[in-house]
Parts: structure tokens; sequence; C-alpha cells
């Protein structure tokens, strides 16, 4: 089971995505693709980093979340598209 017929659902949701450059569990190649099947989602991929870039490189992993949260505008609910979307 994944969430791939659902991502649909993210479309109007800001969403950023981080990934460790040398992520030995998960490597970049999938960030690549989730950027495909995403909608609208921003892939950071940050250097000098593994699994938790958050960990492994904080100043990268801050800087990405700061740049996206500043120059993000935040989703609105609307119920109405929710309805549609979910309608299929």
């Amino acid at each position: 089971m994944t969430s791939r017929d659902r991502l649909y659902l993210t479309e109007n949701i800001p969403t950023l995505v981080v990934w460790g450059k040398r992520d030995p569990v998960l490597p970049v190649r999938h960030a690549k693709a989730l950027a495909e099947t995403l909608p609208g989602a921003v892939v950071r991929v940050v250097n000098r980093a593994g699994h938790m870039p958050h960990r492994s490189n904080p100043p990268a992993f801050a800087a990405a979340l700061a740049n996206f949260v500043g120059g993000t505008s935040p989703a609105v609910h609307d119920q109405e598209r929710w309805a549609q979307l979910l309608a299929g």
C-alpha cells in the first residue's frame, strides 16, 4: 500500500521535502521521483547530509526551511474544493 494514488490531494498544500544527498537508506534519486509525483512540492537536497539532514547538516536544513517558510504562502482551506477532490 502506498500513498501514490492520493498525492493529488496535496496539490494546494505547500510541501517542503528536505533530502540528504548522502542518504544511504533512501538515495537521492527517490527525492527526484517524489518531486515528479507530488504536485507542487519543493525538494531541497542537502549536501553533506545523510538520512537525517536536520541532524547531519543543521545549518543547511535550517536555511532550506527558513527559505521555504519565508517565501511560501500558506494553504487556504476550501471545503468545497476538498469535497470535489475527495469525490474523485
